[in-house]
């Protein structure tokens, strides 16, 4: 029952909000000079609640035409947990 209530609160609306569409945008015009750089879109979900705990996943969505090689997806949770635009503890 608390799960279903809080997928309800951390519905898509409400994730579009505090995780705003455009912000891969933002990211790759940050780390390439250009949003068009970039080979994916970058979205973030609520899985579960367990053991008192929210357990949210970024979902990696690749661009029309790009390629989701290993080079450009390796590390990312270290550079999404510095990164000012992710934004990872502000997010928290």
């Amino acid at each position: 029952m608390i799960t279903d209530n809080l997928k309800q609160l951390f519905s898509s609306e409400t994730i579009g909000k505090i995780f705003p569409d455009n912000l891969a945008d933002q990211f790759f015009d940050a780390l390439y000079g250009d949003p068009a750089e970039g080979a994916y879109n970058i979205g973030l979900s609520f899985k579960e609640h367990k053991n008192n705990t929210l357990t949210f996943e970024f979902h990696l969505t690749q661009r029309p035409g790009k390629c989701l090689r290993c080079n450009l997806t390796y590390g990312l949770p270290d550079v999404f947990s510095r990164h000012p635009l992710i934004n990872v503890k502000g997010l928290v």
